[in-house]
């Protein structure tokens, strides 16, 4: 699961073709986030979940997505 993100993070820096400085932050951001978390730590730690949880939802609040409240993707959370 951490590690999934982490190649996430390492993909975003090369899809970011148009060098999107807020992507760039937020791609940035995550990857500060995750280091040093575990899979195991998530799965069994419930304030390391809820510190990850809050600070994901900072840095998604933090920029314009496209994904108001009025999404589907909102929707479905």
């Amino acid at each position: 699961m951490i590690g999934d993100a982490r190649d996430l993070c390492d993909l975003l820096a090369h899809f970011n073709v148009n060098g999107d400085p807020a992507l760039e932050r937020a791609r940035k951001q995550l990857e500060d986030m995750i280091e040093g978390v575990t899979t195991d730590a998530l799965r069994t730690e419930e304030d390391t979940r809820a510190a990850i949880h809050n600070q994901a939802k900072a840095i998604l609040d933090a920029y314009e997505w496209g994904m108001g409240e009025d999404t589907e993707l909102a929707d479905a959370a």
